[in-house]
């Protein structure tokens, strides 16, 4: 029963890791297509906004991935980050630049 326990829980472990990578590189895929600003032409307010949203939702997948809930609540708690940090975005740049930004696969 033990044995069974231990290995249960070096899965669970395994599961969160894998997914908390891929969070990772989700974030680090933002912030690539963020900081390109050659082709988005961001004005210095955008990029101190744009940075402010960044760590808002770095803290927030902290925060996920400390939680002791489901898998699939933290999925579902990131997608929900994911449409927030978006949300606040679309007010900080301009249409152009969120469909720029929305077509380089986020």
């Amino acid at each position: 029963m033990k044995r069974i326990l231990i290995m249960f829980s070096l899965m669970t472990l395994l599961a969160v890791s894998a997914f908390a990578k891929t969070s990772i590189n989700k974030v680090t895929n933002v912030k690539t297509a963020v900081s390109s600003s050659q082709n988005l032409d961001f004005s210095e307010e955008q990029k101190k906004q744009i940075k402010l949203v960044q760590d808002q939702y770095m803290t927030e997948v902290q925060k996920i991935e400390n939680m002791n809930v489901s898998q699939q609540d933290k999925e579902e708690a990131h997608k929900q980050a994911i449409l927030k940090s978006r949300d606040r975005l679309s007010q900080i740049l301009t249409p152009e630049q969120m469909k720029i930004l929305m077509n380089s696969n986020l």
